[in-house]
């Protein structure tokens, strides 16, 4: 555990990553002038999300980010320098479309790339200023803020792009995802250099760009197959052609890609694996995910973590009563499992972080983390952390009178954390009761509670909570869920959780223009059971999903009891509500029979 470091603690660390270049990453970095490329590293860098859908409240002040560039004492003097490292994002654009590939947004157009870079460029404007500012009173002048900016991804839903070099690129030919990443990278370094010579850059550095999109995916479409990986590599290429470094922060979960591929054929320079501890999603991750997601950051050598330090009262695990946990347990995890000895960590949402410094409410949490950036952190400024986390829970009224003794008498924070957290009930994880699917009809309905929970709907049937269905809201007169497909992903999933192992009839209340197929998986490959029919109209499916396929052990998914994995292979698709009950044959048409006996 980490008792007090010293700042040379990280230069040491860094140095030493820097001569021996063992850690996977850094691919190219041998072939290159090594010395030249220390001062692009940064080892603290805070994410700042920007607007180019147009200008949002949201947006950092230049006075705001003094506090991200410098730690700045209870009267807003700054006292040391904070963050080094700036990584600018941002994804929301005009008009609904996003420059990720979500599956109920439109995919992003040239323009809105350009606006992108637009809108990076002008928060690190600001940036600058502040950091001029700051390095003055530092007496620093040289000190400049390392800025990486993001990459949007190539969509390969989005055939007319836009025009780049006379004609308009095709996003689903590999060839033109490749040619709209090098018009980005040339049309950013060419708006950066610009705005550098009006003196408008004066204190910021541009060091690497960003691989935007957290997961890698391969899409079949007309013209052949287009996967990320190949995309990534020649990304690479174009970005270490300006001596720039590329980074990336997988999602939870993603970081297996390295199973197939390994770190160093994709060309990144600096992985950080996403923790998310106060991810919204339900049932909410436990606090073990740290030390799980440090144990994938070792297998793999990746750099560093993501860490989630974050100060917002936004949707948050429904484990957690507010950010002040949130914030606890990543300080009380980055002590516990050392993550001082990784080259660079990552930390979201930083818009949110200027704000508590100069409250004296929460000033507390800045100087920590401050401490924390400076390696001076020690475990006793952890547990005087915790006592004023269980003070503010207190005063919300969010802890029982038997939370707090045992939070009172356990020896660690990590077992005071664990008593903090909610329990099961609160967050809607009550089981439905019921103690098999009978003959009677078991349904989810897109408005219902806690949809994508297996725990809640077992037995039962339930969404596959992936990301992969958008919230629900109202279509054509009827609450439902929307998905499609996505690339390299397939249609969206649903879970048939602790089925009898006989035949079940499968009914479904849809509205859909493209059709589809719902699919059931056996552990090896997906088996068709019906046809979605194309049509501008609610409708209802039903099939038969074969006893056979229950009862096949390969079949059975991670999560709790026994699930069977489907799919609604679609473009798109609203669903209002799923049913299944044991097989009453004489309700199954003779052409739903047929068809589900084919592979």
């Amino acid at each position: 555990m980490v008792t007090g470091h010293s700042r040379l603690c990280w230069v040491v660390v860094v140095t030493g990553w820097f001569c021996s270049i063992s850690i996977p990453g850094m691919a190219w970095a041998a072939e290159q002038k090594t010395n030249g490329l220390r001062g692009l590293w940064a080892r603290h860098i805070l994410l700042l999300y920007a607007s180019p859908g147009g200008p949002s409240k949201s947006d950092l002040t230049a006075d705001q980010l003094g506090w991200l560039v410098a730690e700045r004492d209870s009267r807003g003097r700054a006292v040391d320098f904070l963050f080094d490292g700036f990584l600018i994002l941002g994804f929301g654009c005009r008009e609904g479309r996003h420059l990720l590939p979500l599956r109920d947004r439109k995919p992003a157009q040239l323009s809105d790339w350009d606006a992108a870079v637009r809108a990076y460029l002008a928060t690190t404007e600001r940036l600058s200023e502040a950091m001029v500012a700051v390095r003055k009173r530092l007496g620093a002048t040289d000190r400049r803020a390392k800025v990486i900016l993001t990459i949007p991804y190539p969509d390969p839903r989005n055939s007319r792009f836009g025009p780049v070099g006379g004609r308009w690129l095709d996003l689903s030919r590999q060839a033109d995802r490749v040619e709209a990443i090098r018009w980005y990278v040339q049309r950013a370094l060419e708006q950066w250099r610009r705005r550098e010579q009006h003196g408008r850059l004066a204190g910021a550095r541009l060091v690497g760009f960003y691989w935007g999109c957290e997961g890698l995916r391969s899409y079949r479409g007309s013209h052949g197959m287009v996967t990320d990986a190949e995309l990534i590599r020649k990304t690479a290429d174009c970005v270490h052609k300006e001596d720039l470094l590329f980074h990336w922060i997988p999602c939870f979960g993603c970081a297996k890609v390295f199973d197939r591929y390994p770190l160093r054929t994709l060309g990144f320079d600096c992985i950080t694996q996403q923790i998310n501890y106060q991810n919204p999603q339900r049932p909410g991750r436990p606090l073990s995910i740290f030390e799980e997601q440090t144990a994938v950051v070792e297998k793999y050598g990746l750099h560093g973590v993501e860490m989630t330090p974050m100060a917002r009262e936004s949707p948050l695990n429904p484990r957690v009563w507010s950010w002040h946990q949130v914030f606890l347990a990543n300080l009380d995890a980055a002590l516990r499992y050392r993550w001082e000895r990784f080259p660079a960590i990552t930390y979201f949402h930083g818009n949110s972080l200027c704000q508590i410094g100069a409250d004296p409410k929460t000033r507390p949490y800045y100087a920590q983390l401050a401490k924390w950036i400076h390696g001076e952190l020690t475990p006793t400024d952890v547990r005087e952390l915790c006592d004023r986390v269980v003070a503010e829970l207190k005063a919300r009224g969010a802890l029982s009178e038997t939370a707090l003794r045992h939070i009172a008498d356990a020896d660690t924070v990590l077992e005071k954390l664990q008593w903090m957290e909610r329990p099961i009930e609160s967050v809607g994880e009550v089981p439905i009761s019921r103690e098999r699917i009978g003959v009677e009809w078991v349904s989810v309905a897109a408005d219902d509670a806690d949809n994508e929970s297996v725990r809640r709907y077992r037995p039962g049937v339930c969404f596959l909570g992936n990301g992969e269905w958008a919230p629900p809201k109202e279509h054509d007169g009827r609450i439902a869920r929307f998905g499609g497909h996505y690339p390299g992903q397939g249609g969206p999933n649903f879970l048939i959780n602790d089925p009898p192992q006989r035949e079940l009839e499968l009914r479904l209340s849809y509205w859909t223009e493209f059709g589809g197929t719902v699919r059931v998986y056996d552990g090896r490959r997906y088996h068709r059971l019906a046809e979605l029919t194309a049509r501008r109209r609610w409708a209802t499916l039903s099939c038969r999903v074969r006893g056979s396929l229950l009862k096949n052990p390969a079949a059975d998914r991670p999560e709790p009891g026994w699930n069977i994995l489907c799919e609604i292979d679609s473009k798109g698709v609203y669903v209002e509500k799923i049913e299944v009950r044991a097989l009453q044959r004489t309700a199954v048409s003779e052409r739903a029979r047929a068809f589900s006996d084919r592979p």
